[in-house]
């Protein structure tokens, strides 16, 4: 196993409305994002998260303003 680097990284993505993970987003639902080093900072009208497609990075879709408090866990 390496060295992490320094910075932020997604490790899943739960998309509740279908309970799958790192398969599908469901329209209108809610996902919940696990990662190491995650911040939104700023407005939430005029940053947040967007999705790219992965053969056609100019195409994204700008994820909703409805943010879940984060809740950061020490390393032990």
């Amino acid at each position: 196993m390496g060295v992490a680097g320094d910075g932020a990284v997604i490790v899943d993505i739960l998309d509740n409305g279908s309970g799958t993970t790192n398969e599908r987003l469901t329209p209108n639902d809610v996902i919940t994002i696990s990662g190491l080093k995650l911040n939104i900072l700023g407005n939430p009208a005029l940053t947040g998260i967007c999705f790219a497609a992965s053969d056609d990075p100019s195409i994204t879709i700008k994820a909703s303003a409805n943010y879940v408090v984060n809740n950061p866990r020490s390393s032990p």
